[in-house]
């Protein structure tokens, strides 16, 4: 009884979420990003990977310099902080070489004319 029950009102959910567009008089869907290109699209992800990687960046070199005056010359909590502090550091350089790996394919797209010039200056 209680799957019959779920599963109806599961359908009947889905109905009324399908129908809302219609009640409200919806006649077309718009795209949240707006009229985008190739370009433009991975110029939204990277900016805003840049917006959210930077500052989890900064907390996390933070933190790693938190372990290290929390270790308070334990030299086991010395090398796990030494190795977090690593850890951060390649993990930023990852994420921004992955960006730079990003503008170079862009600028090679653009050289080779597969992409428009106007549309992928980062």
């Amino acid at each position: 009884m209680k799957t019959f029950v779920a599963r109806h009102l599961s359908i009947l959910s889905a109905l009324v979420y399908l129908s809302v567009p219609i009640l409200v008089g919806a006649t077309a869907v718009t795209n949240p990003l707006g009229n985008v290109t190739l370009c433009g699209l991975i110029k939204t992800v990277l900016s805003a990977a840049m917006v959210i990687g930077v500052p989890v960046a900064v907390l996390l070199v933070v933190f790693a310099g938190l372990k290290f005056v929390m270790a308070m010359g334990d030299t086991t909590k010395l090398s796990k902080a030494r190795e977090n502090l690593w850890t951060t550091i390649l993990g930023i350089a990852i994420f921004f070489g992955a960006g730079l790996i990003a503008q170079v394919i862009i600028t090679t797209m653009v050289n080779l004319g597969a992409l428009n010039a106007g549309d992928c200056t980062l």
